[in-house]
Order: structure tokens, then sequence, then C-alpha cells
């Protein structure tokens, strides 16, 4: 019985990519002395939390499959359970889809699966729920963590490679940092964002008295088209057929 899991650690930023690490924790059979079997691989400094959980599969059917060949228990056992908190690395072992755009961890599979057939084995893969409780996805997951802190501070040396997916996920994530920060920055967006709120109040005020109010209903209407004038000067808006207290001509460009 094995339980996988993987972590990105990314600090300063709040993007999926990051330094990340698989851990696997291997329990061995009641009947035997052997201690729980715990691992932490380093998968790379610039990763997705999906990567980091496949190679915590892969990780824990080779640590299972060394365990198997070690206690000389060939075909008393045809089955190894592995547990893991995430569907879509679960979904990707089964389909295909994702493995085939990555070589290099396809390889990894099909040398798996030959050992696998070697030693007369299965693998059931299960989902189960990220923090629970559960002990082994508890520890799985605190080593995986703490690992990749200490690639972040250099005390674990990783791979510096970056796959395709991965490369256009970061680059993502950086053009939309950067615009985020020239939109919250510029000058040009100071004037909608002050009376964005100012606007939301007013109109929000201004809706409980619609649906009982004509009057109201022609303020909000007056209201909205101000709103548009404030926020956009350049264009021009004609009221027609106003029905309310305020003399506005109808061919006045507001």
């Amino acid at each position: 019985m094995v339980f996988t899991d993987g972590s990105v650690y990314s600090p300063g930023s709040s993007g999926s990519v990051g330094c990340g690490v698989c851990a696997a924790v291997l329990y061995p059979r009641r009947q035997e002395n052997f201690e729980t079997q715990i691992e932490a691989h380093a998968v790379g400094t610039s990763v997705i939390s999906e990567q980091c959980e496949i190679e915590g599969i892969l990780l824990g059917m080779e640590i299972a499959i060394q365990y198997i060949k070690e206690t000389n228990i060939k075909g008393d056992t045809d089955s190894i359970y592995i547990f893991c908190d995430c569907q879509r690395a679960i979904d990707i072992f089964v389909r295909h889809s994702w493995l085939s755009r990555h070589p290099e961890i396809l390889e990894r599979v099909l040398g798996v699966c030959e050992q696998l057939k070697d030693i007369s084995c299965e693998v059931k893969l299960v989902k189960i729920f990220g923090h629970a409780g559960i002990t082994g996805n508890v520890i799985a997951d605190h080593e995986a963590k703490e690992a990749a802190k200490k690639i972040v501070n250099g005390q674990l040396k990783a791979p510096a490679t970056i796959s395709i997916e991965d490369a256009r996920k970061l680059a993502t994530e950086i053009a939309m940092r950067s615009w985020q920060r020239q939109w919250d920055e510029h000058i040009k967006g100071r004037k909608y964002n002050s009376e964005q709120l100012h606007l939301t109040d007013t109109v929000e005020s201004l809706w409980q008295d619609v649906r009982d109010n004509r009057y109201a209903f022609d303020k909000l209407h007056l209201m909205l088209h101000l709103a548009v004038m404030t926020l956009f000067p350049r264009k021009k808006t004609y009221l027609l057929n106003m029905h309310c207290d305020f003399l506005i001509s109808t061919n006045r460009d507001l």
C-alpha cells in the first residue's frame, strides 16, 4: 500500500509553476517487520503540480516494485494499491493522452509496466480526499512540501529543464501578472477605478425603489447615462422621453 503526493513551492508568487517535489509513502504488509518507507524526489525548478503528482505515482510504483523484489514475495502479491488525491493524475495514467506529449515520462511508465509483468503484479490507482487526515497522505504531503522549500533555499538540487507545456503556462502567468500590474498602476485607469465604487453604491441604492416608484426608475436611467459620460466623456448620449423632474433637453449632449 502506497500513498503519493506532489507539491510546488513558488515563494512570492501565486503562480502554478515553481520548485516541485514528489513523495511516496510505502506501508509494508502487517506480518512483516519492515518499517514504513518514505521517499521524496526533486522534479524540477520550473514545474507544475500536475507533473509532480504524476511523478509521485511513478515513484510509488518504483518503490513498491523494489520492495516486492527485496522481500521475495513475487507471486504472493498480485496487486499494488496506490492512493493519490489528484484525480487528474490518475486519469492521465488511464488515458495516456498527456503521457504522449512527455516522452521522457512515457519511457519510465513503459519501463515500470515491464517490471510489473516480470513480478506478475498490477497497479490499482485509488482516488482519496486530500487534507482529510489520512495518515499516509498527510506524511506524503508534508515530505513533498518540505523538500520543495529546500530546493528554493538551495539545500536540494533539482533539474532546471522545463517542458514546453510548463513554459507555456509560465509565460501566461507572467503576462497576466504584468497586465494586472500595468492596470493597477497606470494613470488612465484611476478615473474608472475611483468612479466605479461610487457608481455601484448609487445604483444599488436607487434600485431598491425601482419596482415601486416610476420616479426612481427615471432617476436610475438618468444616473446610468451620466455614469457612461463620466467614465467615457468622448461618447455622446441623448436622453429621449425622460419622465422626471429634471429639465433636460432631448438634444443636449451629456
